[in-house]
């Protein structure tokens, strides 16, 4: 209810809360403080989860590589014994952990993006407000920037199971 400027809105709402059954006032400070403390806590909360999201999932991908890696020991010690540098194994072993990370980020970007265009129109909707795509070149290096955080993401989970393999001596990793 807009109030004229001699009137005070408290006084107002406190009227309405009397008379009007079933109606609770809110005046427009409390209105828009209330709306950005619980967007505010809502940020917190999706942040918090992507944050657990993503921790797990390094942790699952530091796994699956870890196992793999230890699964290939013998190769490897085969490949080092043969004269492979520790340099050389690193980065077959790497290629060998990026490539499907690659890939795997390349699909999700390209997935999303799909569904996210094929359904602007139901968000738009949903959520009653219009549905712009940006333009290209920040659509290109926002996908971009998806599948790099992918790579890192798979370098980072592959690096200890790379260091541990890389270090090994290739007699002990033919023993196992």
């Amino acid at each position: 209810v807009k109030v004229q400027p001699a009137v005070d809105p408290r006084r107002v709402a406190l009227a309405i809360l009397a008379n009007v059954p079933g109606v609770t006032p809110i005046e427009s400070a409390d209105l828009f403080s209330t709306f950005r403390r619980q967007i505010t806590g809502l940020l917190r909360a999706m942040l918090g989860i992507l944050a657990t999201t993503a921790v797990l999932s390094w942790a699952l991908m530091s796994l699956v590589f870890s196992l793999a890696m230890s699964a290939r020991g013998r190769e490897i010690a085969v490949l080092r014994a043969l004269g492979a540098g520790r340099a050389t194994i690193l980065c077959l072993l790497s290629a060998e952990a990026g490539l499907p990370g690659l890939a795997g980020g390349a699909a999700g970007v390209g997935l999303a993006g799909l569904a996210v265009y094929l359904f602007q129109r139901l968000i738009a909707s949903s959520l009653g407000v219009p549905y712009l795509f940006p333009h290209l070149g920040l659509l290109l290096g926002m996908a971009a920037a998806a599948v790099a955080q992918t790579l890192m993401a798979v370098a980072l989970a592959a690096l200890w199971p790379l260091w541990r393999i890389g270090s090994r001596e290739p007699a002990l990793a033919m023993a196992d």
